[in-house]
């Protein structure tokens, strides 16, 4: 796999500075890292609840009905 040496990663920073300049490589690192967060957060989440081995549970057909029925009475009022 490439490896970058440090002349490339260097190089690297100087066009992210050129292009982004340093005023606002905090506020775009801030956002990153927040964006990091809240991805590793839900995917945590997506996860609590449920034992290993305990396949997700399905909607049963008359509760799918009954919200379509609730959806169709609010949009004809």
């Amino acid at each position: 796999m490439f490896t970058p040496s440090l002349s490339e990663l260097l190089l690297i920073l100087v066009v992210v500075l050129v292009f982004f300049g340093s005023g606002k490589l905090p506020g775009i690192g801030q956002g990153l890292g927040k964006a990091i967060k809240n991805f590793k957060g839900g995917i945590a989440s997506k996860g609590q609840g449920k034992e290993p081995g305990q396949p997700a549970r399905a909607a049963t057909p008359g509760q799918i009905e009954h919200q379509g029925a609730a959806a169709n009475q609010s949009k004809a009022s």
